[in-house]
């Protein structure tokens, strides 16, 4: 009777850690419904008053990848070779993922201590205006590479100069050299001050529903924010319509 009791206790343990675990699980993001709901909320919002997310990082980390993976089209330009500098001001596109809808922005490779006459020091000065508009921003870094000197100084630098929330996105995840840098990467990244970093492959389509949850609880915040906002100002709008009906 008691190896009876044993076994079906066990069962029951098994059974109630199979549904918590089912009810613990991150939902799927990328589903039909999921792409309903973000028509539905584009036709519910000014896109131009969508919530805005800007990407920043050291050159050749592939930012302009992320961009194109979010924007689902390729809009910026991509560039492979180390040193170089392809993007030099900024791209702003329509962006979603899963029921996520937002504007997706790409800095320039960021290159702080740059001369303001220069060309990334005018970049610099539009990185700091976008950082002044986003609601939230993606810090990209090597995952192939990982936390280097000029990431640090790009890290201090937003600290400094950034209010805005920042989420660690390591990029190109899905290489050898990636894995064998990944326990180093999660470590070195707390030194960044932005918590632990979230691993994708914007080539591969990799790590999505990771950024996603990662996005969600920003954008939706700032979503609801606008949204309330324009109700104010349409109902402004209704009472000024309703007043010069009387007239």
């Amino acid at each position: 009777i008691m190896k009876q009791f044993s076994t079906l206790l066990l069962q029951n343990t098994i059974q109630s850690s199979r549904f918590l675990l089912g009810r613990l699980k991150p939902k799927p993001v990328f589903t039909a419904v999921a792409q309903k709901h973000a028509s539905a909320f584009l036709r519910d919002l000014n896109p131009e008053s969508l919530p805005k997310v800007a990407i920043i990082g050291r050159p050749n980390v592939g930012k302009s990848t992320i961009f194109n993976r979010l924007a689902k089209r390729k809009v910026a330009l991509v560039y492979n070779t180390p040193d170089s500098h392809v993007t030099r001001d900024y791209q702003e596109h329509l962006g979603s993922l899963g029921d996520l809808c937002f504007r997706v922005m790409d800095t320039s490779g960021l290159e702080p201590g740059m001369r303001p006459s220069s060309i990334q020091g005018r970049s610099m000065s539009i990185t700091r205006t976008l950082l002044d508009q986003a609601h939230v921003v993606l810090m990209v870094v090597d995952a192939r590479t990982g936390i280097v000197a000029q990431d640090e100084v790009i890290a201090q630098w937003l600290r400094s100069n950034c209010s805005r929330e920042v989420v660690l996105v390591a990029n190109k995840s899905d290489t050898k050299e990636a894995r064998a840098h990944h326990d180093d990467v999660v470590i070195d990244a707390y030194r960044l001050g932005f918590g632990s970093p979230v691993f994708v492959s914007a080539e591969g389509n990799v790590g999505m529903d990771d950024l996603y949850l990662a996005l969600q609880p920003h954008i939706d915040e700032a979503a609801e924010r606008v949204l309330r906002m324009e109700g104010e100002d349409l109902g402004v709008l209704q009472r000024q319509d309703l007043d010069r009906k009387k007239e």
